[in-house]
């Protein structure tokens, strides 16, 4: 669906493994092991409707998600990484051998942010006692006043408890409906889905997942989730929406993607396929807000959009090419967040990672006539891509010899550094074989490294023919040949030039 060219990729029928048994031996563990992965790693488990609820899952899905994991040993035994340079590290966290990588998450357990329950005072619970004729209290009179403050405290505690159980913490996503839970995962609401929701784009990338977060910093948690509808070309009401409920289940707004773009040779109607939300800060860090991603469903735009508190679009940047996966973080320190993103470039028939400031990002990735971007309506004038930086990542013969380009793998924080995967043969190879890059701050290069897989893949494909020569070494070197679009074209965009 991420073609090159603007001919339309007919989706491929899905495979359904239809019980714990089928997913274990897809991936050739136990039951338990999958189940286990389900609960602790996210592993993409269904379940149908009805009173037994039998699992299923699509096969698409869980090889998305192990490629996604495939440096974690329990997910992928892929063994030791190695950098260009040879060294290697047994530890499968560390791909590129120097230090232990500290690893986002795509979601973090809402659960484990829930405030503490405000603290009960049971004295301000009592009346008012007048002191003893005598001035004295009288035994019982204290045992009384004992007991009186154990209930009191006692009952506090209960309603205390029992309100954060009733706290909206998390949601269950089915085809048909959305559940608000509690964190002992108990039903607060339910929402029947207008149109039966669809999970596209299950593949390498970030995992569309809800963001369940208080946004506005009222206390009280909301959930932002992208509905997905089963793919249908040119049906703009099948469009993904946008949901923001509040904590009882009540739709705050919906958002779908505005305004329809074209390059010279065609304009491109819905439908969009949401990928990804993420919190951010924004206007100098003083306003909470969203970065959402979408992508046309049949052809190359994505859409990176700055979403307001309350819906309303704030900026976007229009690129060329699906964006897979991105990071929103302050890597660089100044004490404002910065957007990452990974995606395809149809240009450069590769991976490009392209860096956003979102109090300034705009305009469109700068491309050839045939995928430069910009909106149908001819009166609004769109500018080149208003970036921080913008980089162009290499392919191997591997990735060349394959297919036609590769895939973004992912993007994530390594300590101080920035560390970028990309997958290459994923079409072609039962896991691909994966290239890493790991860059500090400033978009400097550090290091590169290849999976344990790597050596092994293109050996195979040399004897079968499909490459000229074996691996050596000397095939990484092209890792280091990373092409500079746009070390930052702010200034001149800023000065009024195109």
């Amino acid at each position: 669906m991420q073609n090159s060219s603007d001919v339309p990729a007919t989706p491929p029928e899905r495979v359904v493994l239809e019980s714990w048994k089928e997913i274990a031996h897809h991936f050739r563990v136990t039951a338990r092991t999958v189940q286990l992965w389900e609960v602790e790693r996210g592993l993409p488990v269904h379940r149908k409707t009805g009173p037994k609820g039998r699992v299923f899952a699509f096969r698409d899905e869980l090889d998305a998600w192990n490629v996604w994991h495939a440096l974690d040993s329990d997910a992928c035994k892929n063994g030791v990484s190695r950098d260009s340079t040879g060294s290697g590290s047994s530890n499968p966290a560390d791909p590129l051998g120097d230090g232990p990588a500290v690893w986002g998450t795509t979601g973090v357990d809402p659960a484990a942010r829930l405030e503490a329950p405000p603290a009960v005072n049971p004295l301000a619970q009592l009346p008012e006692r007048r002191p003893h004729p005598t001035g004295k209290w009288p035994r019982w009179s204290w045992v009384a006043v004992a007991t009186l403050l154990l209930v009191a405290v006692g009952s506090g505690a209960f309603a205390a408890r029992g309100r954060a159980q009733k706290t909206f913490a998390a949601v269950d996503v089915t085809e048909h409906t959305l559940r608000g839970l509690d964190r002992n995962g108990r039903t607060l609401w339910t929402f029947a889905w207008p149109e039966p929701y669809h999970a596209a784009f299950a593949q390498v990338g970030d995992p569309l997942q809800p963001l369940v977060i208080d946004l506005d910093e009222d206390g009280e948690k909301e959930l932002y989730i992208w509905h997905q509808v089963e793919f249908s070309e040119g049906r703009p009401e099948f469009d993904a929406t946008l949901y923001a409920f509040d904590a009882a289940g009540n739709i705050r707004w919906t958002f779908q993607v505005p305004d329809r773009i074209r390059t010279a040779r065609r304009e491109y109607v819905p439908p969009y396929a949401g990928r990804t939300i993420k919190a951010i800060r924004y206007d100098g860090g003083r306003k909470r807000g969203l970065m959402a991603v979408a992508s046309h469903n049949v052809y190359h735009p994505s859409r990176v959009m700055l979403l307001s508190e309350a819906g309303e679009l704030v900026r976007e940047y229009l690129h060329s090419g699906h964006v897979h996966t991105s990071l929103v973080d302050d890597l660089d320190g100044d004490g404002h967040d910065e957007i990452y993103a990974l995606g395809i470039t149809n240009t450069h028939l590769s991976c490009d990672l392209v860096v956003l400031d979102p109090d300034t990002m705009g305009g469109a990735s700068a491309e050839t006539p045939d995928y430069q971007l910009a909106y149908a309506d001819s009166t609004r004038h769109v500018a080149l891509g208003v970036e921080k930086g913008r980089w162009v990542l290499p392919r191997t013969a591997l990735s060349k010899a394959l297919e036609p380009y590769s895939t973004p793998g992912m993007i994530r924080r390594d300590g101080d550094m920035l560390l970028v995967a990309m997958v290459e043969g994923k079409q072609a190879l039962p896991m691909g074989a994966v290239t890493y890059f790991r860059l500090t701050p400033g978009l400097e290069l550090v290091a590169t490294g290849v999976s344990d897989n790597f050596a092994q893949e293109w050996d195979e494909r040399w004897k079968a023919g499909v490459l000229r020569r074996p691996f050596s070494r000397a095939e990484l070197e092209v890792l280091n040949e990373v092409l500079v679009l746009t070390p930052t074209r702010e200034a001149s965009l800023r000065a009024g030039s195109d």
